[in-house]
């Protein structure tokens, strides 16, 4: 009687599905790593970026191309960093994309790719930040190169009376550096902090 009680419970034991353990469960979605907007938001700044500093390129060897006598010569380490930012903004929009990519598609790797983007992101910007500022004055003296050329080409779209200092021209580009290097900021933040390392 035992034996045959100790051979049902075998039996009902048997066939009861095979669970694997809750830690070594998967989940290939989306929601398993972080959340999908996560994704989207990456692609379209990726794409947006990709365009961006594209464009910021072409611009930097057309600048070159027509340079004349008139205009200040940058320093090679200043030429060497404006040619360099084109450079490391495409290759960031790249390595964003394909993080967002990722994650819309479940990949375990989407998370460290996008973490990655966002540390070198907060590095280049801190980067950025100084350069501008140890080469304030230099580039302020190629704005008002700039905008002499300008107004001499076009005098009649130019009030007689406007000046601009290079205090105020400093002062301007300042606050403009500060804000923009803040906005460039938020993305790679809510990417660290949304972004966390996981088992998926």
């Amino acid at each position: 009687m035992f034996e045959r009680e100790d051979a049902m419970i075998d039996q009902k034991v048997s066939m009861q599905p095979v669970v694997p353990p809750e830690s070594h469960m998967t989940d290939a979605s989306p929601s398993g790593m972080v959340p999908g907007w996560i994704g989207i938001v990456s692609i379209v700044l990726g794409m947006l970026g990709l365009m961006c500093w594209g464009a910021q390129g072409v611009s930097v060897v057309f600048t070159r191309l027509s340079s004349n006598a008139d205009m200040i010569e940058p320093t090679l380490a200043h030429r060497v960093f404006v040619a360099g930012e084109p450079v490391a903004g495409t290759i960031l929009g790249i390595l964003l994309l394909v993080g967002g990519i990722g994650v819309l598609r479940g990949l375990s790797w989407s998370v460290g790719v996008l973490r990655l983007w966002a540390w070198i992101r907060l590095l280049i910007v801190i980067v950025s930040l100084v350069a501008t500022f140890y080469w304030m004055d230099e580039t302020v003296e190629m704005t008002k190169v700039a905008m002499a050329q300008e107004m001499e080409a076009a005098p009649e779209t130019v009030d007689s009376d406007f000046s601009l200092t290079d205090d105020a021209l400093r002062g301007f580009m300042t606050i403009w550096v500060i804000v923009i290097s803040a906005a460039a900021c938020i993305w790679p933040i809510l990417v660290l902090a949304l972004c966390r390392r996981r088992e998926i």
